[in-house]
């Protein structure tokens, strides 16, 4: 399956439908693209929240079922700090910004484990599910896949570290640069897709056929 069989075939589903749950990355990245001003952290926080309920994150055993969505105004708070600026200005990033992803990541993994203590044995922030934390920055920034188990299986198909790291996020990166002529032409035709969601679509859809 190429990237364009797999990102059409995933629009195509009926799950992405105009009310359908596929939809709700797609509001959620416009509003922090679009319309998030720093003035209304309380609905941001709620946009986001339901964005993760409806990409499975509030399922289950999640500590997050323990809080209100007012838990991700502190995220929130971290990813639009102005350190972290020149990753929110950018549909891509290149290998010179992986150390300052990664120093968000761990600065959001380390927010969520204080969060959790009082809910879970975890005793380090390292232990926190890195497909909360990559379905966060993909609502938001749009600049990492989703680390969850499809993801993961298409990561292995292709040969691409399936943890969340700064190697494994090198060799996205290499694919992306490999498929640059593909991905492109792909963001032109459905521009409110950033290449790393596009490449998550593919990852996605490639493992769940698998």
């Amino acid at each position: 399956m190429t990237i364009t069989e797999a990102v059409k075939d995933f629009m195509n589903s009926s799950q992405n439908l105009p009310d359908g749950r596929y939809k709700s990355w797609e509001y959620c990245f416009d509003f922090f693209s679009h319309k998030f001003d720093k003035q209304n952290w309380d609905y941001a926080a709620l946009m986001l929240g339901f964005y993760l309920a409806s990409w499975g994150m509030y399922r289950g055993s999640s500590f997050l079922l323990q809080y209100t969505y007012t838990i991700h105004i502190g995220a929130l708070k971290i990813i639009f700090s102005d350190k972290y600026d020149s990753l929110r200005h950018k549909r891509n990033i290149n290998k010179e910004d992986v150390d300052l992803l990664f120093q968000l990541i761990q600065e959001l993994k380390q927010y969520y484990f204080e969060k959790n203590k009082a809910y879970s044995s975890i005793n380090s922030y390292s232990q926190l599910s890195d497909t909360l934390i990559s379905k966060i920055l993909m609502g938001v920034l749009g600049n990492i896949p989703a680390y969850d188990r499809y993801v993961k299986e298409g990561l292995k198909q292709i040969k691409i570290s399936q943890t969340m790291s700064k190697k494994g996020y090198i060799q996205l990166l290499e694919f992306y640069y490999k498929n640059k002529v593909e991905i492109d032409t792909l963001e032109k035709e459905c521009p409110k897709y950033t290449p790393m969601k596009l490449i998550d679509m593919y990852l996605w859809n490639l493992g769940q056929k698998s």
